[in-house]
């Protein structure tokens, strides 16, 4: 070989020698790198916890929403799953003289899903006195009666079909009624029967857990109450309305969205007035209030029957209260996911 090609192969040779070295110290450094940065990982977390928004939910824990008496059907959307207390005040009979029953009250724990929503009618106050009520001053008082003088306040309720306040439909869709008060103090808002306007006057008797007018105050001289069963009219003052909560023991629900005929109980008999079994109380729906609470005008509290007396929390200040007066109220408060 010539000496001029010799070298040439030795520096090739070389060259590619000190290329590999090269190489081999280069993939040395990134592999000595990596098993630093690895280390490093394992020291550190630097995972992002992004939030869920679909299970944020807006509601402060005792956050409330309140509802006053206008003349058409209010609604809540719920924001968030969760459990909310819903209470309701009937509203006041005919104020003549401050003679009017008081409205009654009822309240109960209710799951609601996301974006679920109810409906709230609030009890009317009627606008004129019994005295002053003629045909040309006559009273419709919202979700109480449709004409006429009236003696009786409308009830408060929560439904989950909308509509009219009088529409059947929407009526057999209550899943808590608050009644309205009569026309004088003895025809206040009953709990699972109303007051009648004296105990000799079957013209003026409450409602009923399955009798008088099915969600309306009957129309007369002066009308009955609203309520789950309206007060019957009489020609003074009016009966006070009944009260109505699913999952409360004593009260009894209708079978279908199409019929307010009582359901049957848990030995699939039909449910009867006095009954203690809660079943009779389930709404068609299944939607059911938990630690339930009915409280009449007159200030006693009652499951099948008159348990004792218990002042109704107002929705004004913290002062309980022996009957609701004035319009109806409706409160629902955000208890807990």
């Amino acid at each position: 070989m010539k000496k001029d090609g010799f070298v040439s192969m030795t520096l090739v040779y070389t060259f590619l020698i000190l290329f590999l070295f090269l190489m081999l110290a280069v993939l040395n450094a990134y592999t000595q790198q990596n098993k630093y940065l690895e280390a490093i990982d394992s020291k550190i977390d630097l995972t992002i916890n992004t939030p869920n928004f679909d299970n944020y939910c807006p509601y402060n824990i005792g956050q409330s929403f309140d509802y006053n008496f206008i003349t058409e059907a209010q609604s809540f959307v719920a924001a968030c799953d969760g459990t909310y207390l819903i209470e309701l005040w009937g509203a006041q009979g005919t104020n003549f003289e401050n003679n009017g029953g008081k409205g009654g009250y009822t309240s109960g724990n209710l799951k609601l899903s996301k974006d679920e929503k109810i409906y709230i009618y609030v009890g009317e106050m009627p606008k004129y006195e019994s005295g002053n009520c003629v045909t040309t001053n006559q009273n419709q008082i919202f979700n109480g009666s449709v004409n006429g003088c009236n003696g009786g306040g409308g009830a408060t309720d929560v439904r989950i079909i909308g509509g009219d306040w009088n529409n059947p439909t929407s009526l057999r869709s209550r899943i808590m009624v608050a009644a309205g008060g009569g026309g004088s103090q003895e025809s206040s808002a009953g709990g699972l029967y109303g007051y009648p306007i004296d105990t000799n006057n079957s013209e003026g008797s409450g409602g009923r857990q399955i009798s008088n007018s099915y969600g309306l105050g009957e129309t007369g001289i002066s009308n009955g109450a609203g309520g789950y069963y309206g007060g019957k009219s009489s020609s003074t003052s009016g009966g006070g309305g009944s009260s109505y909560i699913s999952g409360h023991a004593g009260c009894i629900a209708g079978r279908s969205s199409q019929s307010y005929s009582p359901r049957n109980d848990s030995n699939d008999i039909r449910c009867s007035e006095g009954t203690n079994d809660v079943v009779c109380s389930y709404h068609y729906s299944n939607k059911l209030f938990t630690n339930t609470t009915m409280i009449d005008g007159k200030g006693f509290e009652w499951t099948n029957e008159i348990i004792g007396a218990k002042s109704m929390p107002s929705y004004i200040d913290d002062n309980p209260i022996v009957g609701n007066s004035g319009n109806g109220h409706a409160r629902i408060t955000y208890m807990s996911e």
